[in-house]
């Protein structure tokens, strides 16, 4: 069985089990909220581990895991026109920090693939 099944067999669990423990805690959610669990249940997680796994059969590990630190802002964007939620200064900040490291990956890893003629690197000494 795989990681991802493990991961989500856990979940489904966990929640079957607190709900269990703690019925009054069941609450139904509005239409609203059921938008954004689909569009988290069904978009973000069936689409994109299917499209995640696709494409590591056709690319670069390490480009391609860039794409899943891009999900960070389509999030924060779904977030603030879907349910109206604000964007505050500490996601801003955040956000900038994952851009600058997935340049920084994404540089590292296309100066790695380049052929040894062409990366920099010092001056044969021969």
């Amino acid at each position: 069985m795989s990681d991802i099944y493990i991961y989500y067999l856990t979940g489904v669990l966990l929640s079957i089990a607190w709900l269990a423990l703690t019925p009054q805690s069941l609450v139904l959610p509005t239409g609203r909220e059921l938008a954004c669990l689909a569009y988290a249940g069904i978009l973000c997680n069936c689409v994109g581990v299917i499209v995640w796994f696709k494409a590591l059969k056709v690319a670069n590990a390490t480009l391609v895991g860039n794409i899943a630190y891009s999900a960070a802002f389509l999030n924060v964007l779904v977030m603030h026109f879907l349910v109206g939620s604000p964007i505050r200064i500490p996601s801003l900040i955040g956000l900038c920090l994952i851009a600058t490291g997935v340049l920084l990956a994404s540089r590292y890893a296309t100066a790695k693939n380049r052929p040894p003629s062409a990366r920099l690197s010092e001056p044969d000494p021969s």
